[in-house]
This record gives structure tokens, C-alpha cells and sequence, in this order.
């Protein structure tokens, strides 16, 4: 069956050696965004400590921006993806996570009505109106950060540096068929995802190309 090939493996690095690590970082930006998706804030909020996923290096590479850019605006975009759960939201729990990677919380801007990426890029434009000279980084998994970076062009940032995070692969391995069903129909279920998620916001207007690039 399909579960057996690689085409996950193959269409997720893809994806994410779309847009490499920047390697000359300006002197100064001014700001960051990071955007939600690493924090359960439901378990959070039913357990009484921060539930984590496997998407919290945007939050460790946000933390270490905003100490390397002390003077730039700070963002955490991050709703509720729920449509029946939109009582709580990932911006609201996450400031004792950020507190205690020694970001400073009054930098920083939440942006909590968010639902999908293109609201991430609508809603964090509408409170930031950023002019067309600002220099801006935004930091998503890299698999996502194709369809996020189109999300952000098309909504009016136009100058928005790329910081890729959360790496699944080496980027230039070669697959043969994944050693457990389980970890093959895992890794085409996220590229189906993505691929459903590019295909439905480019056919919608909310990217200017299928798959961008850099």
C-alpha cells in the first residue's frame, strides 16, 4: 500500500528545505512573530502546567530573538483551532512558559483570536499595521512554513524573514519504506495536510503561489 513508500517522507523535507535557516540575520529587525501550535492549552488549563508538543522549538527559538533583538516588537500568534472549542486560547496560557525562558511578557503582543495561519497573518497585520520598510521575522515549523510565509506576503508584510524551526529531517537523506506502519501512515497523514492546506489557501487567494519559496 502507500504507507509503505516514502511519499510522506519525501513531499515533508521537501517542504521543509523550502526556506533554510536564514544564515546573515540583520542587525536589527522590528519585530518577531512566532505562531501558535506548540501548546495544548485545554490540557493546560485542566492539568495546571504548560502541555507541550512536538512543536516547541519556535517557542525556544522566539525566546532566543527576542533576547538577541532586545529593542524589536514581540508577537505570539495563537488562537483556538477548535471550531467547537473557541472558550480558550493558546495565547492566553503560554506567558509562564515565555516568563521562564526569561522573555519579558509586557514586549510582548498576544494575538488570541487567530484560527488557521491566514488568520495568524490577518489578524497580528491588523494589530501591528507594520509599514512597508519594517523588517519582521516569523517563526513556524518548517513544514508549515511554505504555506505561513504566503499567508504573510499576501496579507501585506513585505518584508518578513523566514526562521524555519521544529526540523523532522536531515534534508538531504534518502528514504526507503519506513521501518513501522505506524510512523509511515504518520508522516502521510502531515503531508497530506500540508498539501490540502497549500492547495485550498492558493485556489482561495490567501497565498500568491502553490508552494512558496524563498
Amino acid at each position: 500500500t502507500i504507507f509503505i513508500f516514502p511519499v510522506g517522507s519525501q513531499f515533508n523535507k521537501f517542504l521543509e528545505n523550502r526556506f533554510p535557516i536564514p544564515q546573515n540575520m540583520p542587525p536589527s529587525v522590528n519585530g518577531i512573530i512566532v505562531l501558535g501550535g506548540a501548546i495544548d492549552q485545554f490540557v493546560t488549563k485542566a492539568r495546571g502546567e504548560i502541555s507541550m508538543n512536538g512543536s516547541i522549538e519556535r517557542i525556544f527559538r522566539f525566546a532566543h530573538l527576542a533576547s538577541t533583538y532586545p529593542n524589536a516588537k514581540l508577537v505570539y500568534s495563537g488562537g483556538s483551532g477548535y471550531l467547537t472549542r473557541q472558550d480558550l486560547k493558546e495565547a492566553d496560557v503560554v506567558s509562564p512558559l515565555l516568563a521562564l525562558l526569561g522573555v519579558d511578557t509586557s514586549r510582548v503582543i498576544f494575538e488570541n483570536s487567530s484560527r488557521n495561519t491566514y488568520e495568524n497573518a490577518i489578524f497580528s497585520f491588523n494589530l501591528i499595521t507594520p509599514k512597508k520598510n519594517e523588517v519582521w521575522i516569523l517563526v513556524t515549523s518548517a513544514v508549515h512554513m511554505p504555506r505561513a510565509i504566503g499567508c504573510f506576503r499576501q496579507a501585506g508584510w513585505s518584508q518578513i524573514i523566514a526562521f524555519p524551526t521544529d526540523f523532522r529531517f536531515e534534508g538531504d537523506e534518502k528514504f526507503g519504506p519506513p521501518l513501522s506502519f505506524s510512523k509511515g501512515f504518520s508522516r502521510l497523514g502531515s503531508a497530506i495536510y500540508e498539501l490540502l492546506g497549500l492547495t485550498v489557501y492558493y485556489i482561495t487567494g490567501k497565498t500568491g503561489s502553490f508552494i512558496p519559496e524563498a
